[in-house]
């Protein structure tokens, strides 16, 4: 599919407190759904409601976007024309700071960090490797999706860790957007971390595309 014309359909994964902010993304992006999770179901429940829901919409990449992601200037174009090239990974959207799922911060923040200057100094487009650290946003390709929600369903973690096990058990890289096509509004949680600890680390994107 390298080089070649893909379609693309988008679900904002939102939390009710937040339900003006996701409605104003949705048309940003020009959504195909709304999960809304007026059922307090969680956000892993709510991930999977809209992944598939997605799978109703005739698309190549289905693309899941939470409530407090910035997108990108011409995010529609700049978004199929990465998908395009984006071959079988999943497509992470938005390389952060602060913290990273299932990792020590302290310890991932210089690997992140030579990925970046890495990344600069050859002029990539991507930044490669076998986790999704963020959930801010992410694209599946259609052709995966269903194996990929029957994992989620089945995983207990978090939705940025679940993907990364079916990522790692299937051997499916992860692959970055360089720069990130999302930012991170970066307010306060609205999600309770499984360590019951508060976030205080700057959580924004490392750089957004123009």
């Amino acid at each position: 599919m390298v080089g070649t014309q893909v379609s693309v359909a988008i679900a904002v994964v939102a939390h009710p407190a937040r339900a003006a902010m996701a409605s104003d993304l949705f048309d940003a992006v020009a959504g195909n759904v709304l999960a809304l999770d007026v059922d307090g179901r969680g956000e892993q429940a709510n991930h999977q409601a809209a992944l598939e829901a997605l799978l109703d919409v005739d698309a190549d990449w289905l693309v899941l976007l939470e409530d407090d992601a910035v997108p990108a200037p011409r995010f529609r174009t700049q978004l199929a024309a990465a998908l395009a090239d984006a071959g079988d990974a999943v497509v992470s959207l938005y390389l952060g700071t602060g913290r990273w799922a299932g990792t020590i911060p302290a310890a991932h923040e210089p690997v992140v960090r030579r990925l970046v200057a890495d990344a600069d100094a050859v002029g990539a487009r991507w930044i490669t490797a076998d986790a999704l650290w963020h959930a801010v946003g992410f694209a599946v390709p259609r052709r995966a999706a269903r194996e990929l929600l029957a994992h989620l369903r089945a995983d207990i973690l978090p939705t940025d860790q679940a993907v990364t096990s079916w990522c790692q058990r299937t051997a499916t890289p992860v692959r970055y957007t360089w720069p990130s096509l999302v930012d991170h509004l970066d307010g306060p949680t609205v999600t309770q971390h499984p360590d019951g600890q508060p976030r205080r680390e700057a959580r924004r994107a490392w750089r957004v595309a123009a």
